[in-house]
């Protein structure tokens, strides 16, 4: 099964998550902040990257440019809340720094998984 890193600050939905993608049966590995994520990918091999966009330590958008440089090829989920005005401008900024596809928070599980699926099974040139 396909190896898979969230990256969330908020406890609740990052467990959240993660117990769905388990219970279908994926690995999953977890971070609450953007240098934890560079971290783990640095150390991991990951197919998919969940990232969210506002973090301490480091923004989702600096984690998107570095993983760019570092994994070309990675596949890179973006969510986020932003505020009303801000969202579309935010996962527009995300898509132009990398982001393979985004999602709008709040979603529905059926959202997250269906965005997962998708990008797990499309091809990128790995």
């Amino acid at each position: 099964m396909p190896q898979i890193l969230i990256t969330e600050d908020d406890d609740d939905l990052r467990s959240a998550l993660a117990r769905q993608l388990r219970r279908v049966g994926h690995d999953v590995l977890e971070a609450a902040d953007g240098r934890r994520c560079l971290d783990v990918l640095r150390t991991t091999p990951v197919d998919l990257l969940v990232l969210d966009i506002f973090m301490p330590q480091l923004d989702g958008i600096a984690v998107i440019a570095e993983a760019r440089r570092e994994f070309e090829h990675m596949r890179i989920l973006v969510m986020s809340a932003g505020g009303t005005v801000a969202r579309g401008k935010t996962l527009e900024v995300a898509q132009r720094f990398g982001a393979t596809r985004t999602l709008t928070k709040p979603f529905l599980p059926e959202e997250f998984m269906s965005a997962v699926h998708d990008l797990l099974a499309t091809d990128i040139g790995r």
